[in-house]
């Protein structure tokens, strides 16, 4: 409910510069509490035999917390956006780390060898993948870490990455 607050604060540019920044420090706060809670979980997930059942981290390694797979990236795209429009937020070095801990290509990659399943080619169709967009059009300054290695995150290089139309990671 604080999320979804959040981002009706947060969709457009002129409602943005509202939000003053103790309120944005707050919504920061739950999202960063939100996206590393793997339970209680509502997996909406197609089991086609034994080997489907699996933990909601398992299953998506970068957006497995906040209850479902779209609040999660829900999640990610407040703090991104918020990243954005407050900079000097207290919280941005959490977020930073949050987002390069959970946005890294080995996570994604997972992401992407779950949506290629056979059982999930809808997930989360459209609506998940609507805010999955929003997060990928925020600008490589909000995500000052994405879609590289922790190990690699020093070298960053300013090379923008997406998801492409056939569901992998360019």
């Amino acid at each position: 409910m604080i999320i979804a607050l959040a981002l009706g604060f947060l969709t457009s540019p002129a409602v943005a510069t509202d939000l003053k920044p103790t309120d944005a420090s707050r919504f920061a706060r739950i999202a960063l509490q939100c996206i590393t809670r793997e339970f209680p979980n509502k997996p909406d997930h197609v089991i086609a035999d034994a080997a489907g059942v699996r933990a909601p981290r398992a299953m998506h390694p970068a957006f497995y917390g906040c209850y479902d797979w779209h609040s999660s990236v829900h999640g990610h795209w407040l703090l991104a956006r918020l990243l954005k429009t407050f900079p000097d937020l207290p919280e941005a070095g959490e977020i930073r780390r949050a987002l390069g801990q959970s946005l890294y290509e080995n996570n994604l990659a997972g992401e992407v060898e779950y949506l290629n399943q056979k059982e999930t080619k809808s997930f989360e169709r459209t609506y998940g993948w609507a805010w999955l967009l929003k997060l990928e059009a925020e600008p490589p300054s909000a995500l000052p870490l994405r879609w590289t290695t922790p190990e690699s995150s020093a070298k960053r290089s300013s090379r923008s990455s997406s998801w492409n139309a056939a569901g992998s990671i360019t």
